[in-house]
């Protein structure tokens, strides 16, 4: 009682059948409290029993199915009326004497997974429908041995691939045994889990969930799923090894209190066998049984067996001498609820020298000990009694419950006055109690007796008046029913298939075929949900149908809502059908399936009574797998409402739009409102709202309108664009960064439309040329505005090479021209190192260095060239010699006659220069370098020559003095010939003078008319020459020896 914590003692113990008080006792022998139903009537009951303890905590047992028939039951077994049963197994067929002896069975084998189901999905009973079908037709007490075993289970199971699966099949076979074994009293729903007791535990744990945070996770879903499945069994956890070990006991107690606390379990199961109770004393025995009775549940003797250390058949004192050491500690110990032997004939038991009888009945001395022991316990009146005349506590109470009247309306809040009449026949009623159900509402211990049960909430209500005499004995009334308000009765049955697919059935049509699977990984409501997968889903949605029966009555309200989803999306039908020819349907509805889960809700008004109709899912016609969930359908009475439901959120954004719908039903009109403003043709069950209001609708049916609460629906606007910057321009290779926008919750996308957004701004790839369009939207107040456009420009690098107009190796004074490629748009920085040196698309380069370029196109996009070695080794000096004049040397005559000779080490001669006192005075592009200066004035002069090479180099030669000394006359100098005439002008004769020889000298007038010749006038000879000429201007002509001519002007005068 109170789990872990709230607990105390018992205070009293009430019994029912099904909701029905019996009765109730508040003492107790040994823990057992006692109550006696007398002249009870034929029929089968469900009888459970309820303990409170001193803190109010409740705890109800598992019920008990028994049968009272109008026939006397014949007595079974040893330990018939003892108090506890005491039972054995069958191994194939009963063996001899069985009902004589024993009041329980257990299948040997024929019970256990391996052998009833050793290939998937095909079952096996026979053996077991022995073992189960003699306990039946012979009123004994039956054990099913085992559910979850880690031995004698199916090969099959342990290569399973998930837990998913393995539960599926855990859960088909326990849901198969419970409906085919309906009035079993105990199942050992796990047998042998503790640690090391079987290899294959862990495959167990493995594929029923684990230990989980729970340490007990896997058993726990085990004993959830039996709870479910066998409401009136015991629930069993069973062990070996226990006896002479305490720290097993203490494991196992773990366990039970975990299931204990959690409400899952009704017994501590010991094997008990010979190995390890044989050699345990009494004291330790009953040491043992102590501890395993502190899990706070009965100890179940399960599987004793006894040969007093012996393995021989010849043990008669070694086993008779344990079963009157270790039996009685059994027995005795009043947590101790019944044993039963692991067989009984010699020969035959699992275990040598175990056997207590031979196959021909002669009994081994233990078994003659054990008749006569319990043969001598005292009768308590149960189990397996023979039955006789009806006995009670005296006559019993009758008691009527006379108001309200059964099937009385009120409405809600009413408030309702009950009344009862009591009497008996032998004695005085002591008290009568009032009930809803197992509720206590009131008590009166004077008649008239009455309680008044003020303002009571709407709903259906079964009353009962519960009458008690002064023997104890009570009787309860004829149960009324009443209604409070519009109640609404609720038809499904496993709704949420926490039990298993119990009340459920899957109707394969047209030669389609599905299945029907419980799972508990559909995320839908609680653990379990149900999944339909048709396999050969035929032609229409109904040849699959999943269903249940749920009667109709005319006139009256049904409301259906279930959660459902699909493994893709797809259709589904949900109808309420006549199961029966002619297959009335009475409502259908076609819903739309996601792969998310939906609750629906529909609702319609019966206009016929069927008992026969059933609610049925069509899933046909498509291979798509649903999964339903938390399915209700209730009934009440037809009462009209108006409440909106909306598939999606009421706040949308601008364009977008929501649908409202109206609840459904046969006949109904509709009108929707946007505030007080009727909406236009707005008349079907759904409307699409789009715009901001507050939305209503008035549904109109069977006489009345009513109008449903309004919904908002909230439009925001569209936001604007974020703000970006476009284009972005890179050069190709640049290092490129996360594009930005001025935006709030920003998304990004790789087009104008469609496509998933990201949260996480690009980086653009720069390594191609070329233009990508990126796209940005932001969201405000869950809106996402257009997308704003970024246009990426990756702009072509330009070429950047150097070509060089000749060698790039000169002599100082020279230079070498560097040309960039030629293009459109570019601009230049020429470098010499790292310094700037040009800016132009050439660049003459004079001085050593690496010159390199960068060229940037339109875009701004830049390159670099490989740099270009450019050597400019020093210039070597001309070698300059003046021939003549010579140094001080004194020329008559005005003609200075430069010669000189040039030579050049290490290039040519570009020019040559004469100065004359630092003037330049005339220059030379070839040789010889010979230059006459006429008109030399007398006096004192310098000369000098300048020589520009090849590489621009500037060579001057060392300064000549000399001196020119000048008479009236001609004077004339060349290149090695001087010629002098004086006086000229002369009024009488010239004389000339020549340091060449004169072939001829020829006088002409202005006529060209010869005067005067002179011909072989000797080097260094002065002759007189125009004596005769008159007045006048004369050219005179003088051919030297040597070829040369020179020609004069002579002046006569008067």
């Amino acid at each position: 009682m109170g789990k872990s914590t709230n607990n105390g003692t018992v205070t009293k113990v009430e019994f029912f059948n099904g909701t029905t008080l019996l009765g109730e006792a508040t003492s107790h022998t040994n823990n057992t409290y006692k109550y006696v139903w007398g002249c009870v009537p034929a029929g089968t009951y469900t009888i459970k029993a309820r303990a409170t303890n001193n803190r109010g905590v409740m705890f109800t047992s598992v019920g008990i199915v028994i049968t009272v028939g109008n026939n006397n039951v014949t007595q079974r077994g040893m330990s018939a009326c003892k108090g506890k049963y005491l039972a054995n197994i069958i191994p194939n067929a009963p063996q001899i004497n069985y009902n004589t002896y024993w009041n329980g069975v257990t299948a040997e084998n024929s019970c256990k997974w391996g052998p009833v189901e050793g290939t998937r999905d095909q079952f096996n009973w026979g053996g077991a429908d022995v073992s189960y079908n003699h306990a039946k037709n012979n009123n004994m007490m039956f054990r099913y041995h085992a559910l979850m075993w880690a031995s004698q289970y199916p090969s099959w199971f342990k290569n399973l691939s998930s837990v998913t699966e393995a539960r599926e099949e855990a859960l088909e076979y326990m849901t198969a045994v419970a409906q085919r074994y309906p009035l079993t009293d105990q199942v050992d729903v796990i047998n042998e889990q503790l640690a090391g007791h079987q290899a294959d535990n862990p495959v167990f744990e493995r594929l029923l969930g684990g230990t989980g945070s729970t340490g007990y996770d896997w058993q726990i879903w085990v004993f959830t799923q039996a709870r479910a499945l066998f409401p009136n069994t015991k629930l069993i956890l069973n062990d070996y090894g226990l006896e002479n070990n305490t720290s097993k006991i203490n494991s196992m107690l773990g366990l039970v209190k975990a299931l204990r606390d959690r409400g899952l379990i009704d017994g501590f199961g010991t094997q008990a066998h010979c190995f390890n109770v044989d050699q345990t004393s009494a004291s330790q025995l009953k040491s043992a049984v102590d501890l395993m009775a502190t899990g706070g549940v009965p100890v179940f003797v399960t599987e004793l067996d006894l040969n007093g250390g012996t393995d021989s058949e010849n043990n008669n004192t070694q086993q008779e001498n344990s079963y009157k050491t270790h039996f009685p500690v059994y027995w005795e110990h009043p947590a101790v609820a019944g044993i039963t032997l692991w067989g009984y004939i010699t020969g035959a038991t699992w275990r040598t020298g175990t056997g207590i009888m031979s196959s021909s009945g002669t009994e081994k001395p233990a078994f003659t000990w054990l008749k006569n022991y319990v043969s001598g316990r005292t009768s308590v009146g149960y189990p397996a009694c023979s039955t006789g005349a009806c006995t009670s506590n005296g006559e019993l109470p009758k008691v009527a419950l006379t108001g309200p009247a059964n099937n009385t309306t009120f409405k809600a809040g009413a408030n309702i006055t009950l009344t009862a009449t009591a009497s008996d026949a032998d004695g005085s009623i002591t008290i009568v109690e009032f009930y809803n159900g197992t509720t206590k509402l009131g008590e009166d211990a004077t008649s008239p007796y009455s309680f008044d049960w003020n303002n009571v909430a709407e709903g259906n209500y079964k009353l009962t008046a519960v009458a008690s005499d002064n023997s104890g004995n009570k009787v309860t009334s004829a149960e009324v029913t009443i209604t409070v308000g519009n109640p609404r009765t609720q038809l499904i049955k496993n709704g949420e298939f926490d039990q298993g697919t119990t009340e459920w059935e899957i109707q394969n049509n047209s030669s389609a075929s599905g299945t029907m699977t419980v799972i508990t990984n559909g995320n839908m409501s609680g653990t379990n949900s149900l999944k339909i997968c048709p396999a050969t889903p035929g032609t229409a949605e109904w040849h699959v149908q999943v269903r249940q029966a749920t009667p109709i009555t005319e006139g009256k309200n049904y409301k259906i809502s279930f959660l459902a989803k699909a493994d893709v999306a797809r259709s589904m039908i949900v109808s309420v059908q006549q199961d029966a020819d002619p297959y009335t349907t009475h409502f259908s509805k076609s819903i739309d399936l996601t792969t998310s889960a939906q609750l629906f809700s529909l609702e319609f008004n019966a206009t016929v009574t069927d008992a026969v109709s059933k609610l049925k899912f069509y899933v046909g016609n498509n291979s798509t797998c649903i999964v339903i969930d938390k399915v209700e359908m209730s009934e009440g009475n037809f009462q009209l409402t108006a409440e909106i439901t909306n598939t999606g959120s009421t706040t949308i954004c601008e364009g977008s739009s929501v649908v409202l719908n109206a609840n459904s039903g046969t006949g109904y009109t509709y009108q929707w409102k946007r505030g007080d403003a009727i909406i236009n043709a707005a008349n079907s069950a759904s409307y699409t709202a789009t715009q901001s209001g507050n939305y209503s609708v008035t549904v109109t049916a069977n006489g009345q309108s009513v109008s449903s609460d309004a919904v908002e629906v909230k439009v925001n606007p569209t936001p604007p664009l974020p703000k970006v910057t476009s284009p972005v321009l890179y050069c190709q290779n640049e290092g490129a960064t996360a594009l930005s926008a001025n935006g709030s919750a920003l998304k990004w996308y790789t087009g104008s439309s469609n496509g998933t957004g990201v949260g996480t701004a690009p980086v653009p790839a720069t390594g191609a040329p070329g233009t990508t369009n990126y796209y940005v939207s932001q969201t405000l107040d869950g809106c996402e505005s257009s997308r704003a456009l970024i246009a990426v420009t990756v702009n072509s690098l330009p070429l950047a090479t150097i070509s060089a107009s000749g060698p790039t190796t000169v002599v100082e004074g020279n230079s070498v021209v560097l040309n960039a490629n030629n293009g459109t748009g570019l601009s230049y920085k020429w470098f010499n190192g790292n310094t700037q040196v040009g800016t132009n698309a050439s660049y003459t380069a004079t001085t050593s260095g690496n010159y390199s370029l960068d060229v940037t196109n339109g875009a701004g996009c830049k390159s670099s060239s490989a740099p270009t070695a450019v050597t400019v080794n020093p210039n070597q000096p001309s070698v300059i010699t003046i021939n003549a004049p010579v140094s001080n040397e004194n020329i008559i005559g005005d003609v200075i006659t430069y010669d000189v000779s040039v030579d050049d080490p290490d290039g040519t001669i570009a020019k040559v220069e004469y100065y004359l006192d630092a003037q330049l005075v005339g220059s030379s592009n070839s040789s010889p370098y010979i230059f006459e200066y006429k008109n030399a004035s007398p006096g004192n002069h310098v000369i000098l020559v300048k020589v520009t090479d090849s590489n621009g180099g500037v060579t001057t030669s060392n300064p000549v003095s000399l001196n020119v000394s000048v008479t009236t006359g001609i004077f004339s100098g060349g290149y090695k010939v001087f010629t002098g005439i004086v006086p000229n002008p002369s009024s009488e004769f010239f004389n000339i003078t020549s340091n060449m020889a004169i072939k001829q000298l020829r006088i002409t007038n202005i006529y060209g008319a010869e005067v005067e010749v002179l011909n072989d006038i000797p080097a260094d000879q002065t002759s007189s020459i125009g004596q005769d000429l008159k007045g006048g201007t004369y050219l005179m002509t003088i051919e030297y020896a040597s070829g040369s001519i020179e020609v004069s002007k002579l002046v006569k005068l008067q």
